[in-house]
């Protein structure tokens, strides 16, 4: 629901094996009653932060959220955090998926 804004987030470090360019996928089951807009930000280490809007309402994405393509480091240098502030229904994450 519409409880406890902001209080909530979930952060993954993931273990780089190589730099490169890597697509970053969100996956969370999409229904009615989640947020369309949650914010999720991508902090790369020496670069500023990106934050990237999911509606997470879409059934056409199958579950499934591209965040985009970026530069990432080798080792423990990115961090993606979603987060409830000033969202509106439910937010949701199941995992997350780093593709080189």
């Amino acid at each position: 629901g519409n409880k406890n804004k902001g209080a909530a987030s979930i952060s993954f470090e993931p273990d780089i094996p190589e730099a490169g360019r890597y697509e970053i996928i969100l996956f969370a089951q999409p229904t009615g009653n989640r947020a369309p807009s949650v914010p999720v930000t991508i902090s790369v280490a020496g670069k500023p932060d990106q934050t990237v809007r999911v509606n997470q309402q879409d059934v056409k994405s199958q579950a499934r959220y591209s965040l985009g393509r970026f530069d990432l480091p080798k080792g423990k240098g990115t961090t993606v955090t979603v987060s409830n502030t000033e969202t509106k229904g439910v937010v949701v994450v199941d995992g997350l998926q780093v593709v080189k």
